[in-house]
């Protein structure tokens, strides 16, 4: 573990931020779950990095074990993340409630970004509705929480440039998609940030990815 760490620094010195995406934890009716000794073994790893935002972690659509299961564990170790949101899935079922994300607002640790009011494919609905999903759901979660809402991730990782110039007309900093490898990592502007997709990889299937994004000049 000593000899992955060294490497993982000598790697991300000088180099823009990895932001990580992970969905739920324990849960087996998500495709994108990550076991809860993954996650923990992922975050011992890189807390230094994930500290100093080297490494970024980021939670999509709001699952409830962002709170059951990781909130105590990041708060433990004083580690910051992300939550994108879906609107409409606020205290549904398995998701996180307001009181939840309250809570950890308070913390200071969470930000808050959006991932569109319904969690539709961007790339596949009319106008109306993409404003829908990427302006509406802003205000929404402005509406709700009482915060600026800057960051924005596109459902399912689907975007073209109708989608980015509404993102940058909401007044979004910046806009996240995904990639499901690092040899893939290539940053293309604010509005086309990639994020790695942990899912339920080990530490050891990171470190064989890492030598790809090693050579890369992002």
């Amino acid at each position: 573990m000593k000899e992955i760490k060294i490497k993982i620094k000598k790697i991300l010195m000088g180099k823009k931020p990895i932001v990580i995406m992970l969905h739920s934890v324990d849960y087996l009716n998500d495709s994108c779950t990550i076991s809860f000794n993954n996650f923990t073994s992922f975050i011992d790893c890189f807390e230094k990095e994930i500290r100093n935002k080297k490494i970024v972690l980021t939670f999509d659509d709001g699952f409830e074990s962002v709170y059951t299961k990781c909130f105590r564990y990041l708060r433990e170790r004083n580690l910051p993340f992300v939550c994108f949101l879906v609107v409409d899935f606020i205290d549904k079922p398995n998701y996180l409630t307001k009181h939840q994300l309250h809570e950890m607002l308070e913390t200071g640790l969470l930000t808050i970004g959006s991932h569109g009011m319904t969690h539709a494919i961007l790339t596949k609905i009319g106008y109306s509705e993409l404003k829908n999903e990427i302006v509406h759901s802003r205000e929404e979660l402005e509406k709700i929480f009482n915060i600026p809402v800057s960051l924005f991730a596109y459902s399912h990782g689907a975007f073209n440039k109708k989608c980015v110039r509404l993102v940058r007309k909401a007044g979004y900093r910046f806009a996240y998609s995904a990639t499901s490898n690092l040899s893939d990592y290539v940053f293309f502007g604010k509005y086309r940030i990639p994020r790695y997709n942990l899912k339920n990889k080990t530490v050891n299937q990171v470190i064989n990815e890492v030598g790809f994004y090693e050579e890369k000049s992002v």
